[in-house]
């Protein structure tokens, strides 16, 4: 491999739309869970504590959200970096020991090497990624990829 390859998450404009609508839709409801208790008091409405678990929950879920990587970086070195708003992984191709579907879960798929990194199964040339991964480590267990 001569140059480092990067590739990219591939969402679609009514995707991308739809999960901006979707998260100002949460992010509003928390907002309007959390004040409205406070500000009516004499209104019946959701009790404050549940505002404060859907809050938790809404955060939970971003911060899952927020973690998934939307760039993968093959490098020429060998070392594979999965790069996410919250974080980057980087490990060698060679510590690779599996990708394959998780669970019940639907167009995702878990990497597992010192940890385990969930990624969307929607790269640009992901095929390209799983035959350069093969080749720098035969040993690797591709499931439903």
């Amino acid at each position: 491999m001569n140059e480092d390859k990067i590739y990219n998450l591939y969402l679609s404009p009514s995707l991308k739309i739809m999960l901006i609508l979707m998260l100002a839709i949460f992010v509003g409801l928390s907002i309007f869970m959390l004040i409205f208790p406070f500000t009516f008091k004499n209104q019946s409405g959701p009790p404050a504590f549940l505002g404060f678990f859907w809050v938790v929950v809404v955060a939970w879920n971003l911060f899952w959200f927020f973690r998934i990587p939307h760039k993968i970086i093959l490098y020429k070195d060998g070392y594979v970096e999965f790069v996410s708003v919250l974080r980057k992984v980087k490990v060698q191709a060679s510590e690779i020991k599996s990708i394959k579907p998780e669970g019940p879960t639907y167009g995702f798929l878990v990497v597992k090497a010192q940890k385990k990194i969930r990624i969307l199964s929607q790269f640009d040339d992901f095929h390209d990624l799983i035959s350069k991964l093969r080749i720098q480590n035969p040993s690797i267990v591709l499931r439903g990829c």
